[in-house]
């Protein structure tokens, strides 16, 4: 049956000890906190919470009352929020999955990767209105997504890699806001901060099966200030939007 008294103490407990990873943390198909008790709440949580990007850029585009229709939605506000919708299907599937089977689900955690890259592809085009640099990003992102599905074994079944290599292309597509700006980005320090967190926390794993729901908090924190960045982009460089 367990401890009746688990109580608060219990739900924050990790399983495990403290900035200390799973060795299959990164593996396809691992299960780094097989057992927990919390596992399956750990992870619904975890897939709702990735809703919140989305939802939170989408809130700041309608308050800066930015349209998403016609050609509006390649601009700056509008691809923010595409950018953030496009995180969503596979990290609820990888999620999800990972609730229903106790374990990562290999098609579903390449699938999540593959949405992350995507997004950042679109992202850059929103942060710097840039073809080169977007460019540069898209070919990095199919580089990536196809190393995942058909590079060489050494490379495929590396996990670690291709997520320090989907890392990379996020920060790449958040230097647009420093790179690509007239006068200085208010905005871009604390996307930085926040993006540098969710990135650590992810890293680091010190919440456990609590985890990626902190990283995904610190990820809608970060689409408050992308939006913001690109909404004054937008207004600079189209009118309105402001």
């Amino acid at each position: 049956m367990g401890d009746k008294n688990v109580g608060l103490q219990g739900l924050l407990s990790t399983g495990e000890p403290a900035l200390l990873r799973s060795p299959d943390m990164c593996q396809w198909g691992g299960s780094p906190h097989k057992g927990h008790p919390h596992l399956v709440l750990g992870q619904v949580i975890a897939a709702a919470t990735i809703l919140l990007p989305v939802a939170t850029s989408l809130a700041m585009l309608s308050a800066a009352t930015c349209s998403m229709e016609g050609l509006e939605l390649w601009q700056p506000a509008a691809g923010a929020v595409v950018a953030f919708a496009l995180i969503v299907p596979g990290s609820l599937a990888n999620h999800l999955g990972h609730a229903i089977c106790g374990h990562w689900v290999i098609p579903c955690q390449k699938m999540d990767r593959a949405g992350v890259v995507i997004s950042a592809s679109v992202g850059s085009w929103a942060l710097s209105q840039n073809a080169e640099f977007s460019a540069l990003a898209a070919l990095a992102s199919c580089a990536t997504v196809l190393a995942m599905l058909c590079g060489p074994a050494a490379i495929k079944n590396d996990c670690n890699l291709l997520t320090i290599c989907v890392g990379v292309i996020v920060m790449y597509n958040l230097t647009a806001a420093f790179i690509f700006r007239s006068d200085w980005d208010p905005f871009a320090l604390p996307a930085a901060a926040s993006l540098g967190f969710g990135l650590a926390v992810f890293a680091i794993d010190p919440f456990g099966v609590w985890t990626d729901a902190v990283w995904h908090l610190a990820l809608a924190t970060y689409a408050y200030f992308i939006t913001e960045s690109c909404v004054a982009l937008q207004c600079k460089l189209y009118g309105g939007c402001c």
